[in-house]
């Protein structure tokens, strides 16, 4: 008044009204602490973090969501591995938002053969598979050649190994952290590596240079980089997820063939060799193939 303005009356706020609408707008959480469970080696292990599910998120996005934290879960190099995945399928069917009953175990009779590892076990150091059980999933020699054997007997089974004999006599292979799926897709990682086993038995490891994926053909066989080693190239074009499936039995890839060459996605052999190979140059006829995984990891697919 004193400033000759007139005063308007002041309007009650109505922000509470706004209250239900904000309410209801944000999604219920579910926060699932991944801490306080004991490894195989009965030891606890300190926190890892705290994964969060939107329950409004759709059935697609919680599955991508599902694939990423699992793909992160073989990834924990600094971890024990008894300290990184249990056996406890409860606790890991609960992680994913499943049911919190205890399912059965996978049956993994007959999937899986005991026999002699064909290398070092210490290549293996700082991965998921350090200090496990490995045994084999696939023998091309038992199993079949073609790239629809190879992944009937591999998809699913999580970190694997994959060994190859030149029929002179090399021995290579390459580590895969990630599960193959037939997914006609690349994988990414940087938890990849190959390596050679000399007749002594004594493996050396060809690091990567880049970061170069994996390749995971259905028609095809193992592949690393675009052409540090492949196995089994598929007979044709890979249609990929994006444009449709691949037509069914067509263009199977034939594991008896393998190419490799390094330099590129992968430093050369010590000496400057630039196939895994060796002397045998960059595209070779193998005599055999064996893949290794651990029985207790594919349970949990």
């Amino acid at each position: 008044a004193a400033s000759g303005r007139r005063r308007m009356p002041s309007r009650p706020t109505r922000a509470w009204l706004l209250l239900p609408l904000a309410a209801a707008a944000q999604p219920l959480v579910r926060r699932y602490p991944i801490s306080g469970h004991h490894g195989l080696a009965g030891t606890a292990h300190t926190p890892i973090g705290t994964q969060t599910i939107a329950q409004g998120a759709s059935p697609q996005r919680r599955s991508a969501g599902k694939e990423r934290r699992l793909a992160r879960l073989w990834q924990f190099r600094n971890q024990r591995p008894s300290a990184m995945i249990t056996t406890n399928a409860g606790w890991f069917d609960s992680l994913f938002g499943g049911s919190q009953d205890e399912p059965e175990a996978r049956d993994m009779s007959g999937e899986f053969e005991d026999v002699p590892l064909p290398f070092p076990e210490e290549i293996l150091r700082g991965t998921a598979l350090q200090g496990r059980r490995l045994m084999r999933c696939y023998q091309a020699t038992t199993n079949g050649w073609d790239a629809k054997a190879f992944h009937e007997r591999c998809d699913l089974k999580g970190p694997s190994v994959v060994v190859g004999r030149t029929k002179k006599g090399q021995v290579f292979g390459g580590f895969m952290p990630l599960e193959w799926k037939s997914s006609n897709d690349y994988r990414e990682t940087n938890r990849d590596f190959l390596f050679i086993v000399d007749k002594e038995g004594t493996a050396q490891i060809i690091p990567k240079r880049d970061n170069s994926p994996v390749y995971d053909y259905r028609r095809g066989g193992p592949q690393w980089g675009s052409e540090a080693l492949i196995i089994g190239e598929p007979v044709g074009n890979v249609m990929g997820v994006f444009t449709g499936p691949d037509p069914e039995n067509t263009g199977i890839g034939d594991l008896r063939r393998a190419k490799s060459r390094l330099g590129l996605s992968h430093a050369k052999l010590p000496g400057g060799g630039a196939s895994l190979f060796g002397s045998e140059g960059g595209e070779v006829d193998l005599a055999e193939i064996e893949v290794f995984a651990s029985p207790e990891i594919a349970a949990m697919y």
